[in-house]
């Protein structure tokens, strides 16, 4: 009954598209057709004016975000720029080392760095051999040593961290100018090793580079800041003392240091 039904529609349909058509071709059929269109012309009129008026509402919408989009970018460009100008008055600002000795570079590598789980123990730089830079070349940041060069390719270098492991240089205390070995024990942590007992160590005292200079002119200056002594370990049954040394500077917040070039 049904499948009957739906015959009986599709053939009525057919009929009726048939006549419709035939009708549209009479004269009578061109005049009623013509009079719809005179009614409908006002209505596209109108929905054509929406549309464009939208559609040139979504092209200003659009321009204005491609805009914001663009000052966007400028912003960060002008707030790069700024910290590197900063940190180029900062650094100026100090009178150790020479300025004229002194190369900034930029940190374009954070080596094994895990925001909140670990800390790098190695960055790379944007200079190299090219540039003059050197292996065992100072990398300091005022009047912070942050690290040496250890690798220098031609255009761009890698660098050991002080508190790396295997990174170690002679180094005095500024109040009491205890005498030992800065070495790096890896993810942050410093320690002032074979400090003698009969010398002092001091909670919040400054450690400070005694100066390894190669024969060459390369290698770390004396004068700079290695970090500060948090807290100290002397036993009366040791040879030497030891202090935990914490550094001054957050390296994952700099983008601007300096490469410490040999002397001409």
């Amino acid at each position: 009954m049904r499948r009957s039904n739906i015959a009986i529609s599709f053939v009525f349909f057919l009929f009726l598209s048939f006549f419709i058509y035939a009708f549209s071709l009479t004269s009578l059929g061109q005049s009623l057709i013509g009079i719809f269109e005179l009614g409908t012309v006002p209505l596209q009129k109108t929905a054509f004016s929406v549309y464009a008026e939208s559609n040139t509402k979504l092209s200003e919408l659009q321009s204005l975000k491609n805009q914001n989009a663009d000052l966007e970018s400028q912003i960060v460009t002008y707030k790069e720029q700024d910290k590197e100008i900063q940190a180029l008055r900062d650094q100026f600002a100090t009178t150790s080392p020479s300025q004229s000795l002194l190369m900034p570079v930029h940190i374009i590598g954070l080596k094994a760095f895990i925001p909140g789980v670990s800390l790098p123990e190695q960055i790379i730089i944007d200079k190299g051999k090219k540039d003059g830079i050197r292996s065992s070349a100072a990398v300091i940041y005022k009047n912070n040593v942050i690290g040496k060069v250890v690798v220098a390719n031609d255009h761009i270098s890698l660098i050991d961290l002080v508190f790396k492991k295997g990174f170690s240089v002679t180094a005095n205390t500024s109040k009491t100018n205890s005498l030992g070995i800065s070495k790096g024990n890896g993810q942050g942590n410093i320690i002032l090793d074979n400090v003698v007992l009969s010398d002092s160590l001091v909670k919040g005292d400054l450690v400070i580079t005694k100066g390894s200079i190669d024969t060459d002119g390369s290698g770390i200056p004396p004068g700079l800041v290695i970090g500060k002594i948090t807290s100290v370990d002397k036993k009366a049954s040791n040879l030497f003392q030891t202090a935990q040394v914490q550094p001054l500077v957050d390296i994952t917040h700099l983008t601007t240091l300096f490469v410490l070039l040999k002397p001409e």
